[in-house]
């Protein structure tokens, strides 16, 4: 679990910004002290203090449509292959 101060809502995403690699993307699950608690969906395992965290300001949102046929995508809906963006697809909480 992470910790962040920032203005955001439970169930906010948000992407935790490091260096050398792909934004880690997380979700607000609580607050404490002015403190936003997240659980990444990525691995995290390289995350530092002081990291840039962008609150990206919606829940989970799904592709639907016929753009997903032939494709293979993550539990968050995100492409696992290297076919491209998903096209023709749209999203839904």
């Amino acid at each position: 679990m992470l910790t962040c101060a920032m203005n955001a809502a439970v169930g906010d995403h948000c992407e935790i910004i490091a260096p050398d690699r792909k934004p880690v993307l997380a979700e607000v699950i609580c607050f404490d002290n002015n403190l936003a608690y997240m659980v990444p969906f990525d691995p995290a395992d390289d995350l530092r203090p002081g990291m840039t965290v962008v609150r990206k300001g919606r829940g989970l949102m799904v592709p639907t449509g016929k753009g997903l046929l032939g494709r293979v995508i993550d539990g968050l809906g995100r492409p696992m292959t290297e076919k491209g963006p998903l096209v023709g697809c749209q999203l839904h909480p």
